[in-house]
This record gives structure tokens, sequence and C-alpha cells, in this order.
């Protein structure tokens, strides 16, 4: 087992209820594999918000490991390890 720290920010703090949670996962876990264990903790709700009806993840959304893109770390495929942190950014609105 592998524990990942997940921090949150805007509409998504409201959902989870937290700036960072701590969740765990098995070996060999995928980027894919958090974001289906945090839909399984938070239900529905986080699931309509993150993931478009065919079940892909929304593209606006911006996710990086330990700093790092999604895209440049590996892709959504990406093996997770011991202490990696997930930041998950919603779309940015203003004017």
């Amino acid at each position: 087992m592998l524990k990942v720290k997940v921090r949150v920010f805007a509409r998504l703090r409201e959902l989870l209820k937290s700036r960072e949670i701590e969740v765990e996962l098995s070996d060999g876990a995928t980027l894919v594999d958090l974001l289906g264990a945090l839909v399984e903790i938070y239900g529905k709700e986080l699931k309509d918000y993150l993931f478009s009806e065919s079940g892909g993840l929304k593209e606006h959304f911006m996710i990086y490991i330990n700093g790092v893109g999604v895209n440049e770390a590996g892709g959504v495929n990406k093996v997770l390890k011991e202490g990696d942190v997930v930041a998950i950014l919603p779309p940015i609105s203003g004017g």
C-alpha cells in the first residue's frame, strides 16, 4: 500500500471539505486509480464535477504530480509513488 497526498482548490475544496487529504492506494496505482478512489469516497457530485458524460476527465482541469504537469509527468496512467503530492486545480474563471 502507498499513501498519496491530494491538494485541491476552489470548488473541489468545497466538495472534499478539506484543502488536503491523504489517500491510501494499492502499490502500482495510477493517477486514474487515485481519481477513481476519490469518486468512491466523495460520490456522484465529485464524479459529475470531474468527469464528462463519456467518462473521461474534463479537459479544463489542471493536475500536477509533485509540481509537474500531468502530461509532462507521464499522463493519467503514471504510476504513483509513496509520498507523491497530487494537486488538482479546477478551471480558472474571471475577467
